[in-house]
C-alpha cells in the first residue's frame, strides 16, 4: 500500500493552494515579467511554509 507521509500530503496541499494563486495573477496580469511557474511555486512554497524571508 502507498500512503502518503503527513509531509507529502502537506507539500501537495501548498502546491493546490499556489497553482490556484497563480491562475488569479496570470489570469489578472498581475505577474511580473519574467515570472515562471517554478520560480512562482518557489517563492509561494516558501511562502505558506511560514518561511520569514519569502
Amino acid at each position: 500500500m502507498n500512503r502518503m507521509t503527513s509531509a507529502a500530503l502537506a507539500a501537495r496541499e501548498r502546491m493546490a493552494k499556489c497553482s490556484l494563486e497563480w491562475k488569479a495573477a496570470k489570469g489578472g496580469g498581475k505577474l511580473n515579467t519574467g515570472m515562471t511557474w517554478p520560480k512562482f511555486w518557489s517563492a509561494c512554497n516558501k511562502r505558506l511554509k511560514g518561511d520569514p524571508k519569502a
